[in-house]
């Protein structure tokens, strides 16, 4: 009989009811003891006391770059000065630059109801656990992609493709439709491309660009001001 890897954890070194608190929040309750205890090391508690305090600066490299985890409180998550939804107790934030996915903040975080309680898991610890644990790292994958679905869908109804097919068309729509980030000057589609699907630009601005003399269109997608 092997033996079970949960059996050998330690909380020498870490603070027992941080754990608990850790273990006990939608982003960790799926995932094993072993790595709930990694993020508890490596992690660290915040506290934000003021109202509108900036926690996360969009379109900033290395500012505050891990992953959040939202324990009290809520945060506006905010583009171009523009409020696109609340996040509360149980969510994360600043998940796309800590997987990964963005080179930058795509979005500022507020601090909305006081206080504002969150533990920084820094990027670089979480790269590193995300190599030697695969398994867990589809399980944050998962809880990303819902997250950010529910936090885009009002966003996604407000489409003019979308705003008059009602909004079980769009809820339906999203559930089957993969979140993407994409780096500055990434190409998101072209001719070559042999997949054929649709993109849809719910946040941001591209460069919409004809190959063949170069002229282009700039500031397409995204929902009006």
């Amino acid at each position: 009989m092997e033996d079970d890897p949960e059996q050998d954890l330690s909380l020498v070194d870490v603070d027992a009811d941080s754990f608990r608190v850790l273990q006990s929040h939608p982003f960790c309750r799926t995932l094993r003891n072993q790595v709930v205890l990694a993020i508890s090391r490596a992690s660290k508690q915040w506290a934000f006391t003021t109202k509108g305090r900036i926690i996360i600066n969009e379109k900033v490299k290395s500012e505050n770059s891990g992953l959040w985890i939202l324990t009290r409180g809520s945060v506006e998550v905010v583009e171009s000065g523009r409020v696109l939804g609340t996040l509360e107790a149980g969510s994360i934030f600043g998940d796309a630059v800590a997987f990964g996915r963005c080179d930058q903040q795509p979005f500022s975080i507020h601090a909305r109801e006081i206080p504002v309680i969150a533990w920084c898991w820094p990027a670089v610890e979480l790269q590193q656990l995300l190599k030697a644990q695969p398994m867990a790292k589809a399980i944050m994958d998962q809880f990303v992609d819902q997250q950010e679905k529910q936090l885009l869908r009002p966003l996604a109804s407000k489409l003019i493709m979308l705003s008059h097919a009602g909004p079980e068309f769009t809820e339906e729509l999203l559930n089957k439709m993969e979140v993407r980030h994409y780096r500055a000057s990434n190409t998101i589609w072209s001719p070559l491309s042999t997949h054929a699907s649709m993109r849809v630009v719910i946040t941001g601005r591209v460069l919409v660009q004809k190959k063949l003399d170069g002229t282009c269109a700039d500031g397409l997608g995204g929902l009006p001001e």
